[in-house]
C-alpha cells in the first residue's frame, strides 16, 4: 500500500474516533451522517490536498 493512502487511512481513522467521542460528549447521541462526512472529508484533505501543500511549502 502506497504511504500517501496508508497516512490517509489513518487520519481518517484518527479523525472518526475522535468526532465520535467529541459528539456523544457534546450532543448525547451518534449524528452518523456528520460522523461519516467528517471522515470522508479527512480521508480527501489528507490523501489530495496534503500532497499538494506539502510540495508548494517544499519549493
Amino acid at each position: 500500500m502506497k504511504k500517501r493512502l496508508k497516512d490517509a487511512i489513518i487520519i481518517a481513522i484518527m479523525t472518526f474516533v475522535v468526532s465520535f467521542i467529541l459528539f456523544f460528549i457534546l450532543f448525547g447521541e451518534i449524528r452518523w451522517v456528520s460522523l461519516m462526512g467528517t471522515a470522508l472529508g479527512a480521508f480527501i484533505g489528507s490523501y489530495f490536498l496534503l500532497p499538494l501543500l506539502n510540495k508548494r511549502n517544499a519549493n
